[in-house]
């Protein structure tokens, strides 16, 4: 480059302007999908939720998927993307493809939390191990003691990240009411602002005459 004179800043430009250009038409496809609008339905985040802990543990499917070779990385990274999809409607207040309504919100925060506390007592009050893949002690460790333990995480630690999500939903809903009570108020006094000078225009009228 140095010898011929030229710069790769064009290209790598030009290329940084493609790939914003594919980005916003993936995006805006996004927005008008009929998928991610189902997938964001408040509905889809309890059902997923209740796919997780207490069908996929309930059931010991998560011994057969321990069992599986690389069953436990896959696992992980289902679990990572239906966090981010159940997550999304609830944090986000960039444009979606279904904006849920606050009390939507509220309600589907209230579900997910009492799923978290009931299976995480759970895990916490049952004397026998409930994965078959972990019911053989190993060593100096007691399963049903791991179990109880797991079950005291679920049901404190992991309520947490939900009780913030609650925090910030409620905050955002009373933001949103404060700036529409506003609004309205703003309009209703320039109705009546108008309405007073339409009065006094009838009444610089009538003295006129």
């Amino acid at each position: 480059m140095a010898i011929t004179g030229q710069s790769s800043w064009p290209s790598a430009g030009h290329s940084l302007a493609t790939y914003g250009q594919l980005f916003m038409a993936a995006y805006n496809g996004g927005l008008r999908s009929r998928f991610w609008s189902a997938a964001l339905h408040p509905v889809v985040a309890i059902v997923i939720a209740i796919l997780l802990y207490p069908v996929l543990y309930l059931t010991d499917a998560i011994s057969v998927i321990m069992r599986i070779p690389f069953g436990q990385d896959a696992l992980l990274f289902v679990i990572l993307v239906l966090g981010i999809v159940s997550a999304t409607p609830l944090w986000s207040s960039d444009p979606l493809p279904r904006q849920p309504s606050f009390a939507a919100r509220f309600v589907d925060i209230a579900v997910e939390i009492q799923i978290h506390a009931i299976f995480g007592l759970i895990l916490l009050r049952t004397a026998t191990p409930l994965f078959s893949a972990y019911a053989t002690p190993t060593g100096s460790h007691d399963p049903v003691i791991d179990q109880a333990i797991a079950g005291t995480l679920v049901w404190t630690y992991a309520e947490l990240p939900m009780f913030v999500v609650l925090i910030v939903c409620l905050s955002r809903w009373r933001a949103r009411d404060v700036r529409t009570s506003r609004q309205r108020q703003k309009a209703e006094d320039a109705e009546l602002d108008s309405y007073n000078e339409y009065l006094a225009s009838l009444s610089r009228r009538r003295n006129e005459s």
